[in-house]
């Protein structure tokens, strides 16, 4: 958040430099945020016009990205693959986690909850992330490459645990 007011993205880089601020040139509502970076340093993220719309950051070249049909769409993580994971509002209306692994997008929802969110995508194809299940219950969860959903994932009487990454588990 700069002094204006304006939410900006930026990379840090390994020798401790910050880039200029970033801002998707179709962000008309001040609000660019960087969510997931891979080893090339491409960044991915979100910005807001009508709506949020992802995006890719290759050096100084953003280039838009929305899920084919979606109305609403956040890209949280991105692998050194170039897969990547977010979170979209699909033509039914219903927010949905999202994983594009080699190209092929998987929606998927989680039964009696909103808001699924896939967090990070690891190697491996396996995302984490989160679900809002009532208020104030926000366990976390794991997608494994194949498909299958663990959740909740949270220690007994906790009520909020978002995971936000996953490690290589091959």
């Amino acid at each position: 958040l700069e002094g204006s007011f304006l939410t900006t993205g930026f990379v840090r880089f390994k020798n401790g430099h910050y880039s200029p601020p970033r801002t998707d040139p179709n962000d008309t509502a001040g609000v660019t945020q960087g969510r997931g970076i891979n080893n090339s340093l491409r960044v991915c993220g979100n910005y807001t016009s009508d709506t949020s719309h992802g995006f890719f950051l290759q050096g100084a070249g953003f280039h838009d990205y929305d899920v084919p049909g979606s109305s609403f769409t956040v890209l949280l993580g991105l692998n050194n693959a170039g897969d990547f994971s977010g979170s979209d509002i699909p033509s039914s209306g219903v927010q949905s986690g999202f994983v594009s692994i080699g190209g092929v997008i998987t929606v998927f929802t989680v039964s009696g909850a909103t808001t699924p969110l896939a967090f990070q995508i690891n190697r491996s194809a396996q995302a984490a992330g989160y679900y809002l299940a009532c208020p104030g219950f926000t366990p976390g969860s794991c997608r494994d490459h194949d498909g299958l959903y663990f959740s909740p994932t949270h220690p007994a009487g906790s009520a909020r645990t978002p995971v936000f990454a996953h490690t290589h588990s091959k």
